[in-house]
């Protein structure tokens, strides 16, 4: 069994529907996921009994709270050793194992332009990266990722250096580079567009991720008919 992590930021523009449905979806499909943690805001319809719920405030840009929030469920709880990162807005469609989940990467960091807050990001950890040596694959997809208590706390001598910078760097992709040797290429599946629906997107993927603008169009309609059931997680 593994533990499972979800970040959080306050709530969503969609009112955290978005959690709720990753959360019946979890309950459905992973069949090896031990205790689910929250770090950061608890939705108002998770049953505070199920979770074990760390009030963490953000302290600064989007990049930073992910390792913060991550470093600080580490410090202050007892996550398992090996631990799933999970955000609010993946949706498992097929039975999945996450223990042994592959750290799948979709390309190189400097494969796209890094114009804008999220792409120069990436291009802050491509540098970093290549400066010190390391492989630039870039492991920015919005699927689970596993990371271990240990080797995360050594991104404390990279992280805690900028945290209070407005540049900050993709996390998963300084780790993956620096601790991950076998990782398959994967493609990244968010639906962005409102035009496009579920099923012409998951082909054969176990897992998948919405934008927030285009949930409530064909994606909340979507998982409102496929996990009808309330999970544990819910009051």
């Amino acid at each position: 069994m593994i533990d499972v992590l979800y970040i959080k930021g306050p709530c969503s523009q969609n009112y955290d529907e978005e959690m709720k449905y990753s959360l019946r979806s979890l309950e459905k499909y992973v069949s090896d996921y031990g205790r689910v943690f929250i770090t950061g805001d608890r939705p108002l319809f998770v049953n505070k009994d199920k979770v074990v719920h760390t009030l963490e405030q953000d302290i600064g840009v989007p990049t930073i709270n992910h390792w913060w929030k991550v470093r600080q469920t580490i410090k202050n709880t007892d996550i398992s050793q090996r631990f799933v990162l999970m955000y609010d807005d993946i949706f498992f469609v097929k039975p999945t194992k996450l223990e042994n989940y592959p750290a799948y990467h979709k390309g190189k960091l400097e494969d796209k332009t890094f114009e804008g807050f999220y792409r120069k990001s990436c291009g802050m950890a491509y540098y970093w990266l290549n400066e010190h040596g390391y492989e630039t694959k870039d492991y920015e997809l919005h699927i689970p990722f596993v990371y271990d208590r240990d080797k995360f706390l050594e991104l404390d001598k990279i992280f805690d250096k900028i945290k209070d910078k407005q540049d900050g760097m993709v996390v998963r992709s300084i780790y993956g580079n620096m601790f991950e040797s076998d990782s398959p290429l994967r493609k990244d599946i968010k639906i962005r567009k409102s035009d496009v629906g579920v099923e012409q997107v998951i082909g054969d993927a176990d897992c998948f991720s919405v934008s927030d603008w285009v949930f409530c169009n064909n994606v909340h309609p979507w998982l409102k008919a496929h996990f009808k059931e309330r999970s544990i997680f819910e009051k």
